[in-house]
């Protein structure tokens, strides 16, 4: 079973985090990491050192894998057909989409399927949302699909 993860990282200043071979979104809420500043995010797929700046970093880092993580801050299965070609896509305050994903609650505080979710609440892909607020989302999506807003994107090879 294929799954999308979120996690939020809290590190301190100078703190790493070491993380192992795979396919992940890193958005920086809030400090920086050694070259990513607040609001950017990075695709990657091989080992990785995130270092936190002077101040500390907010990170949020979403993952697919082939397992559900328990650890997770949410978890949620991928429906994907094993012969098409995929993108891992990060969005910001994006239109509804139909894809699959999961967003996380940055400032303010939104409706989603009827249920108030505030900031660094997660919630699944697709949802009907409401309210005045921000979020960042992460979704899986065809590799044909045009990237328009993309904070970042990455192909996915199953």
């Amino acid at each position: 079973m294929t799954s999308l993860s979120l996690y939020e990282d809290l590190l301190g200043p100078g703190e790493v985090l070491t993380l192992p071979a795979g396919a992940r979104i890193v958005y920086v809420a809030s400090g920086e990491l050694a070259s990513l500043h607040a609001g950017n995010a990075v695709f990657g797929k091989d080992e990785a050192e995130l270092r936190a700046g002077p101040d500390g970093a907010t990170v949020l880092r979403w993952e697919l894998t082939d397992w559900s993580a328990d650890d997770a801050k949410l978890s949620a299965p991928v429906d994907l057909d094993p012969w098409g070609d995929y993108a891992l896509r990060c969005e910001r305050d994006g239109d509804p989409s139909a894809a699959q994903g999961i967003s996380c609650v940055l400032r303010g505080e939104l409706l989603v399927d009827g249920e108030r979710v505030q900031p660094f609440g997660a919630f699944v892909h697709p949802a009907e949302i409401y309210g005045k607020g921000s979020h960042v989302r992460v979704v899986v999506v065809r590799s044909e699909e045009p990237i328009g807003e993309a904070l970042a994107q990455g192909s996915l090879h199953l």
